[in-house]
């Protein structure tokens, strides 16, 4: 896999004005805003988002399901995938929930379970649930050909020209009913396996979320937890800086209403680097190394958003719950130069 194919991930356009209507959660409530403010009323792999959100691209071997970049998964002993993102921009941002490696990695049974809101022009905050139970799976978290260096708190992705050795993924098994608790919706949603479903109410604080479900191949789970974040950014916001951005200097994010054992993460999007970095909610700032960004010249994608989660086992299933809130400014688009 290439650098320039690995930066298809969670690559965020700009949502902008178009000449005669304002592309917005109002004006494109079923899709996504592209880079030219247009709406695209039915999102697809190469423009997925919902309510107004910025468009994404999704990385190859996942598709647009709902407005978010859902992976496709292969049977045991198939080809193989790419791996994909739970979205950001139009759905529940979150990471590269699967992948190949250059040495491959030892099978297991892994469950993920995403409940990501993302707040639009017009303050609309709808969310989205994503989730994915893999029996027999890979458990690397690392694209295919790709090795990850860290730096500080950043990590940045490196792949080699040919790919690597593909992964055969495990099998989609069901978690039977899923339920969720604690957001803006009466009475909570329930979904049938249900992934990639999206909702237009989402919460306006932070909340409790609770996820149980009635198990199918994976046990039931009993009520699990988590206080889902929401946080507002501190001007100046990135997308104000119309001058662009210089890759010689540090770049600096802030925000208020970050809480203890939350995470607040920037992700950086450009056909030759891919960044992510991971800041400690309650410092209410982080700032990327110029070092990181000596690479950077031209447009890139921009996402800043705040993650909490929870790590538990049901059966033999090791499975992670997590909640995302991708506020409004979070998602824009930079010139480095």
């Amino acid at each position: 896999m290439s650098l320039r194919r690995l930066a298809l991930v969670l690559a965020v356009a700009v949502s902008s004005c178009g000449t005669a209507v304002v592309c917005d959660a109002t004006t494109c409530a079923g899709g996504c805003c592209d880079a030219t403010g247009r709406c695209v009323e039915r999102p697809h792999s190469r423009a997925c988002g919902s309510a107004g959100a910025a468009c994404q691209v999704c990385l190859l071997g996942a598709e647009c399901t709902a407005g978010v970049c859902e992976r496709v998964v292969v049977s045991t002993g198939g080809a193989g995938a790419a791996g994909g993102t739970v979205g950001a921009g139009g759905g529940a941002a979150g990471g590269v929930v699967a992948g190949g490696s250059a040495g491959g990695s030892t099978p297991g049974n892994t469950g993920r379970v995403t409940v990501g809101q993302v707040e639009s022009t017009g303050g609309v905050a709808g969310f989205a649930v994503i989730s994915h139970f893999i029996e027999g799976g890979a458990s690397t978290t690392t694209p295919g050909g790709c090795r990850e260096e860290r730096i500080q708190q950043c990590s940045r992705w490196v792949c080699t020209p040919d790919g690597g050795a593909p992964l055969v993924l495990g099998t989609v098994v069901s978690p039977g009913v899923m339920r969720i608790v604690g957001t803006s919706v009466d009475g909570g949603v329930e979904l049938d396996g249900g992934s990639g479903t999206w909702f237009a109410r989402g919460w306006s604080q932070p909340v409790t979320l609770e996820l149980s479900t009635t198990g199918g191949r994976v046990p039931a789970i009993p009520s699990q937890r988590l206080v889902a974040p929401f946080i507002r950014l501190v001007p100046p916001l990135l997308g104000e800086r119309d001058g662009g951005v210089s890759n010689t200097m540090p770049l600096a994010i802030a925000w208020s209403g970050g809480l203890i054992g939350q995470t607040v993460k920037l992700r950086l999007v450009h056909p030759t680097e891919f960044l992510e970095c991971a800041f400690d909610a309650r410092a209410g700032s982080g700032v990327v190394d110029a070092q990181l960004l000596s690479g950077v010249v031209g447009r890139g994608s921009i996402l800043v958003f705040a993650e909490s989660h929870l790590d538990f086992t049901v059966g033999d299933f090791a499975t992670t719950f997590s909640a995302t809130h991708t506020p409004l400014g979070g998602s824009t688009q930079l010139e480095f130069r």
